[in-house]
């Protein structure tokens, strides 16, 4: 019998009362969903200041669409589009009540899609009562990760994020980490790499390790470096051939490898018979002689997630968890299983890949913040004097024409 895995619906955490603000971290972003139904459900429990932050580009990407482009933000809630040297990539959903808290850390972007369609993975810190002081610091520590990343010269979107812990005194003073053996790992732009901070929490003397993703590096150097510094016994890599993105040249190179089909794998309680799930988490399992490693989050099997250069990695964020059993919540054996990858499924995933060639990473559109002043408009990025600005307000009425006079 198919092992059941633990399953949760983030639309029904939506829901729940307790909580007086929120920010979510997501790198993209469907606006008209978080507006009209993620919104809505946190102001109806209660959740009355919240805050959205989103990679910028493709945030501009959003700007750029009648359609996709936020109605509410500014008004209803603060928008901070997140500029890094790769992508703002976590996916974080923070909400911070008087005398309880709770966090959400996975795969899941603020999509449709992302909240109850695709194969998604998120962890779970919930504390409340007694235990905030004994197990909340994971919570202080995504507020303060994702601080971090604020427009330090718009002093208005600074003091809104500060307003986030107004009448939650947990928030200040001393905070445990909770179970030692579940820790949340995170990583910019700077600083140390998330495989530094990963490696020395597997377990020696790899037996099995197991891969999943749908997104992985041309050339595969994630997976080349996890054998060769790792040096597992067995190493499987999980796929889904109908929608991963994976070089099969380079995948063919690879040896002592084990491909697998995990579309579907395992099956999740409660969804409709025969519908298709786009798979989009991201899991690595690494077990040992007596113990083993869950790390599940936003970062996908790749260089930019785990140990590009400083100015070019991405900003991500996982949970390592160490438990004995971690393994068997998101059905392990299930994904061990599975049936081999086919000569067909190889052919699919090549012909996939020809017809869709790798997009351009340079941005078509740019976009800053800007507060208002008794004298105008105060931007995160400088601007070049003289550009013209034509302001459209609701419901597209425009407001006119705007000049910069001074770059800042």
């Amino acid at each position: 019998m198919a092992h059941e895995v633990a399953s949760t619906s983030l639309i029904e955490h939506l829901m729940e009362t307790g909580f007086r603000s929120s920010v979510i971290a997501t790198y993209s972003c469907y606006f008209p969903f978080y507006e009209d139904v993620v919104l809505r459900r946190l102001v109806a429990a209660g959740c009355t200041h919240n805050i959205l932050m989103v990679d910028a580009t493709r945030c501009a990407a959003a700007f750029a669409s009648d359609e996709l482009r936020p109605n509410r933000a500014g008004r209803d809630y603060t928008l901070i589009p997140v500029k890094v040297g790769g992508a703002f990539h976590p996916k974080m959903f923070l909400r911070l009540g008087k005398s309880k808290g709770s966090l959400l850390v996975g795969s899941h972007n603020l999509t449709l899609s992302g909240f109850g369609l695709n194969d998604e993975v998120t962890n779970i810190f919930q504390v409340e009562g007694a235990r905030l002081r004994s197990s909340g610091g994971p919570l202080r520590q995504a507020f303060e990760y994702l601080a971090g990343f604020l427009p330090t010269g718009l002093p208005d979107v600074v003091e809104a994020y500060e307003g986030l812990k107004l009448g939650i005194p947990w928030m200040d003073g001393p905070l445990g980490a909770g179970d030692p053996a579940r820790v949340l790992l995170t990583s910019a732009s700077n600083g140390q790499d998330l495989w530094s901070k990963i490696a020395p929490l597997i377990p020696p003397k790899v037996s099995t390790a197991f891969i999943c993703g749908p997104f992985f590096d041309p050339a595969l150097a994630f997976i080349r470096r996890l054998q060769r510094e790792m040096r597992p016994r067995e190493l499987v890599i999980g796929i889904d051939p109908s929608s991963v993105d994976l070089d099969t040249i380079e995948a063919a190179s690879l040896s002592n490898i084990r491909w697998v089909n995990v579309a579907g794998v395992p099956p999740i309680p409660q969804r409709r018979e025969g519908s298709s799930h786009y798979l989009h988490a991201k899991v690595f399992w690494f077990a040992g002689q007596n113990d083993e490693l869950l790390v599940t989050g936003s970062a996908n099997p790749s260089v930019a997630a785990f140990f590009a250069q400083a100015p070019l990695r991405n900003a991500e964020a996982v949970v390592a968890d160490g438990r004995n059993g971690a393994g068997d919540e998101i059905g392990i054996k299930d994904l061990l299983s599975a049936r081999p990858i086919t000569a067909a499924d190889w052919k699919s995933v090549a012909a996939r890949r020809a017809a869709n060639p790798i997009p351009g990473t340079a941005p078509s559109h740019r976009i800053c913040m800007a507060t208002p002043t008794p004298k105008g408009f105060r931007t995160h990025d400088e601007l070049p004097g003289g550009l013209v600005l034509s302001g459209i307000g609701d419901n597209n009425a425009s407001l006119g024409e705007a000049v910069v006079r001074n770059p800042n």
